[in-house]
């Protein structure tokens, strides 16, 4: 693209996606749908972030929505979508959100919703201030994070939010299960049973109590060996 200002927000938000693309590509990053990049380590791990944009009709800013990161283990999170009977458009699950680890930090999340660019240089200072949060603070913490134990650690802090402690609760079950970790996965199931076994939500007890229907039969033939 030529250096001649955009003239409307979603030129400059094209311009923006693009120069991001090139600079997250460094790092290895791959550019998906829905403002998202996906960084592979090795056979298991999955490393995404979302980094949310929205044009602003009638003027050239567009706004910095809040930033995102998770990791993911992909073999537990691939059995818990099997053990729940997950269909193709049920939402993606992640086994660590950055999010209940304050990564991105909330006073980045802060000073970069503070930018919302209306031209080139907004785009090159919101690019440059990215590219330091992904280097200085997300991919550490993902690589921080690339073993079983390392995840049963992060796992083991209650969440506050009902979701939140669900899916905690699921992805420690099936890790200490992965790792041979047979009566404090039990503990973990009994427990996620306990708390949210009936929340009288069709759409959300069908697929929960599928889990752990199918969990404990893991846990018992593990038991049987």
């Amino acid at each position: 693209m030529s250096s001649a200002e955009p003239e409307t927000s979603g030129e400059l938000k094209k311009e923006w996606v693009r120069r991001e693309k090139k600079a997250l590509g460094t790092f290895g990053f791959k550019s998906r749908p829905g403002n998202r990049y996906d960084l592979v380590f090795g056979d298991e791990w999955l490393g995404t972030i979302v980094l949310p944009k929205k044009a602003d009709r009638g003027s050239t800013t567009v706004f910095y929505h809040p930033p995102g990161c998770a990791l993911s283990h992909v073999p537990a999170q691939e059995l818990i979508r099997e053990l729940s009977g997950a269909g193709s458009k049920a939402p993606e699950q992640v086994t660590l959100p950055g999010g209940w680890y304050d990564i991105p930090s909330a006073a980045t999340v802060f000073e970069l919703q503070e930018l919302n660019p209306g031209n080139l240089a907004g785009v090159e200072e919101a690019v440059a201030r990215t590219t330091e949060m992904v280097e200085k603070q997300i991919i550490p913490w993902m690589r921080s994070k690339l073993s079983l134990d390392a995840v049963a650690d992060s796992l083991s802090t209650p969440q506050a939010t009902p979701s939140a402690e669900a899916g905690r609760l699921r992805s420690l079950a099936v890790i200490e299960h992965l790792r041979g970790g047979r009566e404090r996965a039990q503990a973990l199931l009994n427990e996620f049973t306990r708390q949210f076994g009936n929340t009288g939500i069709k759409e959300i007890d069908e697929p929960d109590n599928r889990f752990a229907v199918e969990l404990q039969k893991l846990l018992d033939s593990a038991g049987r060996e």
